[in-house]
């Protein structure tokens, strides 16, 4: 899983558009975690984390607040 998510991050530094490519992931995400279909919540944490290194901080906040949003949600 780990080398999975590693190759996303590799393609993810070639891109030129990596504005549209997070911006679809962000919808896709919020699809998967409303529908709860998402397989690995832990993998969609690592895969948000490694993305932060490729591209910063402030380009990924909306992603992370959606996954702190979907734990608290489950704590209540």
């Amino acid at each position: 899983m780990r080398e999975l998510l590693d190759n996303i991050v590799l393609l993810f530094n070639f891109l030129e558009e990596k504005d549209l490519f997070l911006e679809v992931y962000r919808n896709l995400l919020a699809r998967r975690l409303l529908t709860e279909k998402s397989e690995d919540i832990e993998m969609e944490k690592q895969l948000i984390t490694n993305l932060k290194m490729a591209c910063g901080m402030s380009a990924i906040r909306k992603l992370e607040g959606m996954i702190a949003d979907l734990s608290l949600a489950k704590e209540e």
